[in-house]
């Protein structure tokens, strides 16, 4: 992710590129590993945070504002979920906690709109794993979070390389 992010420079396009390597290839891995054990282990979620952290540092020549988004977004995630996790534990599990911020970094650091779309998407997407997972087992609080928080942040950011 390192050499991806050097290589990508200071171009908001090359940001965005490095920004989605990241989610793609340790967001990935997380969310496959979410569906089959159903839990996010700490071996993916640190570097995916370390490499957003590091992806955004290198925005910091393009304008603070990026690490500005950064910071906020993250912050109301941790917020938000951390207050789901308390209220609804059986809802949220604490691999989730740790891995929704780094995706919340990651599409803001390319606009309020990437970030916001992403959180559009990972709802629906989430409400559409629950219900076909309650139809199916009767079951929907065994679902797990990685896989559509992975997809709407990568398709959001991916999204944003287009325009």
């Amino acid at each position: 992710m390192g050499t991806v992010g050097a290589a990508a420079g200071a171009r908001p396009l090359g940001v965005t590129t490095a920004m989605l390597a990241a989610v793609a290839v340790l967001g990935t891995a997380a969310a496959e590993v979410d569906v089959l054990e159903r839990r996010l282990p700490d071996r993916l979620t640190g570097p995916l945070a370390l490499a957003v952290a590091g992806v955004g540092l290198l925005t910091i020549s393009q304008s603070s504002e990026a690490l500005q988004r950064m910071a906020v977004a993250a912050t109301i995630t941790i917020g938000t979920a951390g207050l789901l996790l308390l209220v609804a534990p059986a809802a949220m599990g604490w691999g989730d906690l740790k891995l929704a911020p780094s995706l919340a970094a990651a599409t803001a650091t390319i606009s309020w709109t990437c970030f916001m779309s992403a959180v559009g998407l990972g709802a629906v997407l989430l409400l559409s794993t629950a219900s076909a997972e309650f139809l199916r087992r009767r079951n929907a609080s065994l679902v797990p979070y990685g896989p559509s928080l992975v997809g709407a942040a990568s398709f959001a950011i991916g999204l944003s390389t287009t325009g």
